[in-house]
């Protein structure tokens, strides 16, 4: 008989170590980590480890430094990957969803994680979601897939195959504030919203008919999301200027962009975006802010899923950042980059699930 607990992790975000990441060796959190590894590896009542996106960090650099690659981060963080290694060797399965921090790395290179002859399992949510074993009652994605800035972008108009949050992050990088960073840009889509949406339309058929209006309002909603952070940054570091000739520095491989030639792409994303059949119109502004309302910014997908797929009893999401037990069987499990530390047990012979403080 297998152990019948699957044990899910996500938002790790191991990147450089630098001031502005969140994960650090100055905050006690690789050691924690490493214990908990070691110790999860030990634990004969778990069947699976689930690492549920955002384990390592490609995004979150400033402006101006280039975004580290997979092995540089695997490199800077030993005694973490010693502790996955010690899950990988002991533990039936560890399995490695991505996030959007994460999004660009493989099948290939998670499964360079190995030991004891086995190696990290790489798996897409839907593959995860569509395995028998656990399909009729258990949903796990990282989050991001609801969030429109975040999500995998339209293949016509992106740069380097890379959602409009990845340059979001980029900016909300270079600031010292973060948080008051996101604050700040949530204050501006939810104005975007009521002005220039809400006030206008009620209803999304009534929008998507106006190509020309959604062609308008897509451009402007990248123009404001783009100028807002800017001008965040430019007054709370007056030492460091950004303006449209702000060059990005990209990641080895990758040409520089500049700031400009991100206000002049993804303007088709609001119009893809809405006119997706499983797109509601009506949780447009809550799919905007995702990624800035951490207490409750995935409550409104979770009921979806349950109410589209009514034999759901279990649903774990990470990608806020806010642990918690929500409604609908829907359970976050937080982050691992600063304190709290938190993990979601399933346990997949009562189909039931907790919440577990570390």
């Amino acid at each position: 008989m297998s152990p019948p607990n699957i044990v899910v992790i996500s938002d790790v975000h191991m990147s450089n170590n630098a001031h502005y990441s969140w994960f650090k060796s100055k905050n006690k959190t690789p050691e924690a980590l490493k214990h908990f590894l070691t110790k999860l590896s030990t634990d004969t009542t778990v069947q699976e480890l689930v690492l549920l996106g955002d384990i390592f960090d490609l995004w979150l650099y400033p402006v101006d430094v280039s975004p580290w690659d997979f092995l540089s981060v695997v490199h800077q963080w030993p005694q973490v990957i010693d502790g996955l290694k010690a899950c990988v060797a002991a533990l039936p399965v560890v399995t490695y969803i991505n996030g959007n921090h994460d999004m660009t790395v493989g099948k290939g290179q998670i499964e360079t994680i190995s030991s004891g002859g086995n190696h990290v399992r790489w798996m897409s949510a839907k593959q995860y979601n569509e395995d028998p074993e656990h399909a009729e009652w258990l949903h796990l994605e990282h989050g991001h897939a609801c969030d429109m800035f975040n999500a995998k972008p339209s293949p016509k108009d992106n740069i380097a195959n890379l959602p409009l949050g990845y340059f979001i992050t980029r900016l909300v990088a270079t600031a010292d504030n973060k948080e008051t960073c996101r604050s700040a840009l949530k204050d501006a889509i939810e104005a975007f919203h009521s002005d220039r949406i809400a006030a206008k339309f009620a209803t999304r058929q009534a929008l998507c008919d106006r190509d020309d209006i959604l062609d308008e309002l897509g451009k402007a909603l990248v123009v404001l999301v783009i100028d807002a952070l800017v001008d965040y940054v430019n007054i709370e570091r007056p030492d460091f200027s950004i303006d449209d000739t702000t060059d990005i520095v990209m990641p080895a491989g990758i040409d520089t962009v500049t700031v400009s030639d991100v206000k002049h792409t993804y303007h088709s994303l609001l119009k893809d975006w809405l006119k997706k059949e499983d797109h509601n119109f009506f949780h447009l502004l809550d799919s905007m802010l995702v990624s800035v309302r951490s207490e409750d910014g995935l409550d409104w997908y979770a009921k979806h899923l349950a109410d589209s797929e009514s034999s759901l009893k279990v649903i774990v999401m990470g990608h806020t950042h806010y642990a918690k037990v929500g409604k609908d069987g829907y359970f976050n499990d937080g982050r691992w980059c600063s304190a709290p530390y938190d993990a979601v047990v399933i346990d997949t012979e009562q189909r039931t699930a907790l919440l577990k403080k570390e």
